[in-house]
């Protein structure tokens, strides 16, 4: 049994039905993680006024999963708000809980601030990992939110 989604015929999603569906939300601002391989074609596909997009990978890449990460690793350093394990330091790896990324103090992680450390700690790891350069995945991030978009109270 596999899932039907209204108005689909075929029961694959389309970057346009995705559009179309999101442009009919109620709200008009809004942040999409994309964490799939080649990612970086939601930034192209789905840009717009008042939304945030982080790929998880450039246009051209593969995105990876770890075993010991238990999760797909930039999502892991994007979001693991209780697991330490790279590089062991007795802190949780994912950023939406580090109060010390908070750079403007307001008491939130936004995706502005935390972007560059998911996708810093994304390549590190596969490099860590011994992975040749060849798999980095190069997150990209799009921003068409005017301000911060925040997405993690860290008080």
């Amino acid at each position: 049994m596999g899932l039907r989604i209204h108005g689909i015929s075929d029961g694959k999603v389309t970057d346009n039905d995705l559009n179309a569906w999101l442009n009919n939300c109620s709200t008009t601002s809004f942040c999409l993680i994309a964490d799939t391989c080649y990612a970086e074609w939601a930034i192209y596909h789905l840009k717009g006024e008042g939304r945030v997009i982080l790929a998880a990978s450039a246009k051209d890449r593969e995105s990876y999963c770890d075993g010991y990460l238990k999760n797909n690793i930039f999502s892991y350093f994007l979001m693991e708000p209780n697991y330490d394990f790279f590089p062991r330091d007795g802190k949780p790896d994912g950023v939406l809980t580090m109060k010390e990324l908070d750079a403007n103090n307001d008491g939130w992680i936004s995706a502005e601030e935390a972007f560059p450390y998911a996708a810093e700690k994304t390549d590190e790891f596969l490099k860590w990992e011994g992975w040749g350069e060849e798999y980095y995945q190069y997150p990209q991030m799009y921003d068409g939110f005017d301000g911060d978009f925040t997405i993690s109270y860290v008080g």
